[in-house]
Formats: structure tokens, C-alpha cells, sequence
């Protein structure tokens, strides 16, 4: 582990990783905030970019933190209700 203290800049969050260190990513890196509009759409009638991760009820899901991948919340119903990074 690395002794090495991180000062967290303006604008960014500070987040914990497996190893107990922190990182500091940009708040939102994947850009969720761009696809606020589709919430509550069908997620079959939207088209998201190549590689966003579909989290449906119930998702087994990797542990893995990658701050610029988009994940689409899906409801039991198949509507978006939110998007996150990770």
C-alpha cells in the first residue's frame, strides 16, 4: 500500500479501490449526465453508445470499478431509471 497522501482537487471525487489507496476521477467520467433525458424510457427503443452495461434486477454483475464505463439502470418493466459510472 502506498504511503502517498492524495489532495483532492476542485472538481473531482475521491474514490477507494481494492488495494485501500484512493484515486481521483472526474464526478462523472462516463458522462451519465448526458443520458438523464432517456429515464424512464424503454430501453429497447433507446439507442445508448457501443459498451454501456445494462444493469437489469437481479445482474450478477463483475466487481470491477471502471469510472468511464456508462451503466444503464433497468427496471423489472425493461425502462431505464438511471445512469451511473462504474
Amino acid at each position: 500500500m502506498s504511503s502517498a497522501v492524495l489532495l483532492a482537487a476542485p472538481g473531482c471525487v475521491s474514490i477507494g479501490n481494492r488495494s485501500g489507496e484512493r484515486a481521483l476521477f472526474p464526478p462523472s467520467a462516463c458522462k451519465a449526465e448526458q443520458y438523464h433525458g432517456f429515464i424512464g424510457a424503454p430501453l429497447a427503443a433507446t439507442t445508448l453508445p457501443v459498451g454501456v452495461r445494462v444493469i437489469e434486477p437481479g445482474a450478477i454483475l463483475t466487481q470491477d470499478y471502471v469510472p468511464t464505463r456508462l451503466n444503464a439502470l433497468v427496471d423489472a418493466r425493461g425502462s431505464i431509471t438511471g445512469f451511473r459510472c462504474g
